[in-house]
């Protein structure tokens, strides 16, 4: 912009000059000199904001690779905002664990490698409110008409430094399946070594369970070695991990049931962008929330049918007994949590959600 004032101060300079001194020829001739330098500052000064902003894309990496069921919604999400937008915010999937290792990721979003990420479980490395997200007993769309989405876009930019967009996959729901005797009731569990992992430990111990934390890819071998007796998994990919090869049983219970995921932007892409744009990666996860929920559902309903189908017996459960169940662990859950978190965070969580602090 400077130069661009400097060209034009300069090319006056020389009008006003020449005209002094009478000649129309050197006036044309002094014009057209104007001209063709005001024409190289512009080529040389670049595009203007407007031009530059006619088109973005931002690179996004997935958690889970194009092999598993939640690439569905991670390309659902990718076209969504490219039709909100009209082609000019484009979201580039560059691949998932396939490109670099689930653990990995969060650090490469936060130093800039990537702009999004499509995540499940490391955002419990970013903020205390995660693990309580499956406390809630909301679909997306009642947690987004509450307030809860506004919460956790304040909590993680506070507390993770991402901004979080919406839930990745939601619902999820925690069931159980097993090896031995059946498992219909909350007493049946008992003693039981069930495999979960941090943010779940609380469930299996509510229900009776000996929670015993084993690293996801260990599932398999452990339960095939008799190391655990069960596990508290969302059942999208146990078919997926060969499980139905180590297992029995699975349980009509949904134990847990929410979604502790999340859709993150870098913090300095997220405050470079325009209020529009911000709007347009918001779109997905608010005016078409409940299109990416039905995605969610059906892969988590799909791995249920998966599993049975592979001769894996589905043992039934009173309803009674699955809302005892469902009851005994969100008030587990939140106990366990709720000390651990920021207590403006906790304390607005619970009113919304109508538990106890």
């Amino acid at each position: 912009m400077k130069k661009k004032g400097l060209a034009i101060l300069l090319a006056l300079g020389m009008v006003l000059s020449m005209a002094g001194c009478g000649g129309s020829d050197k006036k044309k001739a002094s014009d057209s000199a104007a001209e063709k330098e005001t024409e190289a500052v512009k080529e040389t000064a670049g595009p203007s904001q407007e031009e530059a902003g006619a088109e973005l894309t931002l690179d996004m990496i997935s958690c889970l690779g194009e092999t598993h069921k939640i690439w569905k919604a991670v390309e659902y999400y990718a076209a969504k905002v490219e039709e909100v937008s009209g082609g000019r915010l484009k979201i580039n999937l560059v691949g998932g664990d396939e490109v670099m290792a689930e653990e990995e990721q969060l650090s490469a979003l936060k130093s800039g490698t990537f702009d999004m990420m499509w995540d499940l479980e490391t955002l419990s490395q970013l903020c205390p409110l995660y693990s309580a997200m499956s406390c809630t007993g909301m679909t997306s769309k009642e947690e987004l008409d509450a307030g809860l989405y506004e919460l956790y876009r304040e909590a993680y930019e506070k507390e993770g430094g991402v901004y979080w967009l919406g839930k990745a996959s939601q619902p999820q729901w925690w069931t159980l399946a097993y090896n031995g005797d059946d498992i219909g009731s909350i007493g049946d569990i008992k003693g039981k070594k069930l495999r979960c992992n941090s943010a779940t430990s609380a469930a299996v111990e509510a229900l009776g369970g000996v929670p015993t934390v084993i690293a996801y890819g260990e599932i398999y071998e452990a339960m095939e070695r008799g190391i655990i007796d069960g596990f508290i998994m969302t059942p999208e990919d146990w078919v997926q991990n060969s499980w139905q090869d180590v297992t029995d049983k699975f349980c009509d219970v949904r134990i847990l049931e929410g979604g502790m995921t999340g859709c993150l932007c870098n913090l300095d892409t997220w405050n470079s962008l325009t209020k529009e744009q911000q709007g347009w990666l918001r779109a997905p996860f608010e005016e078409y929330v409940e299109e990416l929920f039905a995605i969610c559902e059906e892969n988590q309903s799909s791995g249920e049918k998966e599993m049975a189908e592979a001769g894996v017996t589905l043992v039934p459960w009173t309803k009674e007994e699955k809302e005892k169940a469902q009851e005994l662990v969100r008030e587990a859950q939140w106990n366990s949590l709720k000390s651990s978190i920021t207590p403006e965070y906790a304390k607005k969580f619970a009113e919304i959600c109508g538990l106890d602090y």
